[in-house]
């Protein structure tokens, strides 16, 4: 990580944009769901947003299963 820190310094503004226009080639575009869990008949769903370290801000549902009762 420490070279690649060194790196990131001294590349020119115009290598970095190349390095970064390859990167964006190779990475997969993420899907779009269209449905929700209301659109399997599902209740009692709510959606999730978690942090992650490097910012990108993570969605989910919390399903929670039938007949099973919470325990403290």
């Amino acid at each position: 990580m420490d070279k690649a820190l060194q790196q990131l310094e001294t590349i020119s503004p115009e290598d970095h944009a190349k390095v970064k226009g390859l990167a964006n080639i190779v990475r997969p575009l993420r899907s779009v769901l269209h449905k929700t869990p209301d659109d399997y008949g599902m209740t009692g769903w709510h959606d999730l947003y978690i942090a992650s370290d490097d910012g990108t801000p993570l969605e989910a549902w919390y399903i929670p299963a039938k007949g099973v009762r919470a325990t403290s």
